[in-house]
């Protein structure tokens, strides 16, 4: 028997093709960062298990705009911005974008949900730019990776729950604020191309990111001037040299800004310079660009970020920058200090200067400028894992974050949750206040409470960092900071979701009443009107409140609602374009522009009805109808309000047109008469109508009908008067009201009296 060694034999090209593929996807894992993978997946998950909760809508217009939007783009495969038919300046596309699969491919109620689901995963994806910006200006992961988790466990998630801007604003702001960062610290041709892309994903996620185009300019020049007067050079020729600097460095956006420039220039000259801010154009033009009490009120809503967030991030944060400017450690970290105050200031500014000229009392709005949490979350970090310990810069800082606490408030503001979010927390602050003075015997508020712990922790922060391992500072902050963003927005959204569903459907099945019952394509014009009792007297099981959020309701729920049209003027629940439908009194000839073959209308309108091949009442107190061509009224009336009051002793008048062929036919008219509440004697209500008469005696709040049967001749109209003995509330300007009128009859022959 041989002894030698058998030759093994080589594998063959299947089998080496497995090794390559096993070998490349080895390769592949080892590159995920799958710490990074855990937080984001998990803010989603936990995100997504409350948004999924939703059940209804929350900020009208805004959420019906997006909705539109989206479907426009989803329908057209354009990203120019179209609402039912005509342009519209709303120039923040990135979201309806994101949405526009969804909207188009599902159901209203499906696409609604997977929409939520999406705003959860958008929202929690921004601890993904968060980690490389920390990445970016400290060396540590486990810092970035403390960023990554507060960045997504702050009480402005909750913005998820709805369909804003915010959803996608907060990591496209993020991005842009890394693409800066990189060209800031060590640029190069192509980082600078990066960051104009950054640019212009921000400004399409929201349009008040625009100004992150002067912030950046400026940043360019004040870092590299900066830094060269931290190395003990002259102002001026610093300043010089860092313009000369920045433009050589940066000529690509040299170049950029230079035509930009240019173009502005000429629409400045054509007057059309305020068109690149879309719908928000009034905004440049819209009042004092610094209203009374700018200061003070841009400070109380930096301050309401800061208590959101902790205070410790905002104090930490403030310190390690501000002294970074006169001190660097690194040039990274000199060019992260500029970036992050000039971004605070400029947006918490812009912010509120918007609110102060555009919201009534200006009331602190800080969804407009939480996208700043994440710089405060690295520059904490930064500042804990510092060479150079800021101890004098936390002292000062500390003491002047509890100045300005000192002259905030934390009362109940009176906007609704998502117009600051973290309002919700506090009530808390202000519970725990109240207890805590309670147990030792002394009046205390949330805002002293906050001024004494701002005091303290500055204090016991400035000797930590001076005299304790940074390791063991840094894991007592972080932990601290973690546990109070996650139980305030775990609270946040406990409060929330359960606020935004009070009182609507507890399903979504039947929301598209109307896209289920026409036709697949088919596009539905709405002519608005209240929505008033149902015929049987019984009010309506639901309804987000107010004739305007019904059929908002309606439309969103909808997307075969393409048209809405004004009788009168009246309707127009939403900044989108209308169109006007006129009905001529005379005649009943109705004139409408772009006409659609199913008209939903309200069942209560009681200004006119159309004439109708079919129509049908639903639940929800509207009707679908499928309008006889061409277009005209069965009967109209006047001196009635579009809500069906009528003016206190001035009769109102109803007409009845002759049908098509020109011969008398039989109608049979139902009217519902109400009292208001407030009328305590009882009065005659009074019906004539083709020679027929009724007469009734309506008590306080009750309702009386008056039925006619009539015959309506065919060559002219048919009037008639609806009349009361005395007013029915305040005074003799209000008369009765009229909440029903319906006209029907089986069209039978009848010879007019």
């Amino acid at each position: 028997m041989s002894l030698r060694p058998r030759a093994v034999a080589a594998p063959g090209t299947g089998m080496r093709r497995q090794l390559e593929v096993r070998a490349r996807l080895v390769a592949a894992a080892r590159r995920i960062n799958w710490g990074l993978l855990a937080i984001t997946v998990a803010g989603s998950l936990l995100g997504a298990y409350y948004t999924v909760k939703i059940r209804q809508w929350t900020v009208m217009s805004d959420e019906l705009q997006y909705q539109r939007l989206a479907q426009s783009i989803g329908d057209t495969l354009s990203p120019v911005p179209n609402i039912r038919g005509a342009y519209t300046g709303s120039l923040a596309q990135l979201y309806p974008m994101l949405m526009a699969p969804f909207i188009h491919f599902f159901a209203m109620p499906t696409a609604f949900r997977a929409v939520h689901g999406l705003n959860a995963v958008l929202m929690a994806s921004t601890a993904i730019p968060a980690y490389l910006l920390t990445r970016e200006v400290v060396p540590s992961k486990l810092a970035a990776y403390l960023v990554a988790a507060l960045t997504i466990s702050v009480p402005w998630m909750v913005m998820s729950t709805m369909l804003l801007t915010e959803v996608a604003a907060y990591p496209a702001f993020v991005w842009a604020i890394l693409a800066l960062q990189r060209s800031l610290s060590r640029p190069t041709p192509q980082r600078d191309v990066v960051a104009l892309g950054g640019l212009v994903l921000a400004f399409l996620a929201r349009t008040q990111f625009l100004i992150l185009v002067p912030i950046f300019a400026a940043a360019i020049v004040l870092h590299e001037a900066g830094w060269d007067l931290t190395r003990s050079r002259r102002p001026l020729p610093a300043l010089r040299d860092g313009v000369v600097r920045a433009v050589r460095q940066h000529a690509v956006l040299a170049w950029t800004a230079a035509f930009g420039l240019a173009v502005a220039g000429l629409l400045a000259v054509a007057g059309k310079l305020d068109q690149a801010l879309g719908r928000y154009a009034t905004t440049v033009h819209g009042g004092d660009l610094l209203p009374h009490g700018i200061l003070s009120a841009t400070a109380k809503h930096i301050d309401f970020v800061a208590v959101g967030i902790g205070v410790l991030p905002f104090v930490l944060a403030a310190a390690w920058a501000f002294s970074v400017l006169v001190r660097p450690s690194a040039k990274e970290g000199h060019a992260f200090a500029v970036l992050s105050i000039l971004t605070v200031a400029a947006v918490a500014f812009e912010a509120t200067s918007f609110n102060l000229r555009f919201a009534a009392g200006g009331p602190i709005q800080d969804r407009y400028l939480f996208y700043l949490v994440p710089l405060l979350f690295v520059g904490m970090v930064a500042c804990l894992l510092d060479a150079r310990r800021r101890s004098i810069a936390v002292l000062v800082v500390g003491g002047t974050f509890a100045w300005l606490a000192s002259i905030t408030s934390y009362g109940p503001s009176g906007l609704l949750f998502f117009a600051s979010p973290d309002t919700v927390w506090h009530h808390v602050l202000q519970g725990r206040a109240w207890q805590l003075g309670n147990l030792i015997g002394v009046d205390l508020t949330a805002t002293k409470v906050i001024v004494a712990a701002t005091i303290v922790l500055s204090i016991a922060l400035a000797y930590a960092l001076k005299r304790l391992p940074k390791s063991a500072t840094f894991a007592a902050v972080g932990v601290s900071v973690f546990a109070y963003c996650f139980v305030e927005t775990a609270y946040v959204f406990q409060k929330v979701v359960p606020s935004v569903n009070n009182g609507a459907p507890a399903t979504l099945a039947g929301r598209d009443w109307i896209d289920e019952a026409v036709p697949a394509g088919t596009k539905v014009g709405a002519i608005v009107a209240p929505i008033n009792a149902n015929w049987d007297g019984a009010p309506r099981t639901w309804g987000p409140g107010g004739t305007e959020a019904v059929w908002q309701d309606a439309e969103f729920w909808n997307k075969s609602i393409d048209r809405v049209y004004l009788y009168g003027g009246y309707g127009g629940y939403a900044p989108f374009k209308n169109l006007p439908f006129s009905l001529a009194y005379r005649t009943g000839r109705v004139t409408i522009r772009e006409p659609r073959p199913v008209i939903v209308m309200s069942a209560s309108d009681v200004r006119f009805g159309l004439a109708a091949r079919s129509s049908k009442v639903y639940a929800t107190g509207m009707m679908l109808v499928r309008p006889a061509r061409p277009y005209h009224a069965v009967w109209a009336t006047g001196g009635i309000a579009a809500d069906g009051w009528t003016l206190g002793g001035v009769p109102a008048h109803i007409r009845l047109y002759p049908a098509a062929g020109g011969h008398a036919v039989r109608r049979r008219v139902a009217i519902i008469f109400q009292s208001s509440g407030e009328v305590k004697k009882p009065r005659q209500v009074r019906a004539t109508l083709g020679g027929l008469h009724y007469s009734s005696t309506l008590k306080r709040g009750k309702q009386r009908i008056a039925v006619l049967d009539v015959c309506v001749p065919g060559s002219r109209p048919l009037d008639g008067t609806l009349s009361a003995s005395t007013p029915t509330r305040h005074g003799p300007q209000v008369g009765f009201r009229i909440t029903r009128i319906r006209v029907s009859g089986s069209g039978a022959r009848c010879a007019p009296s």
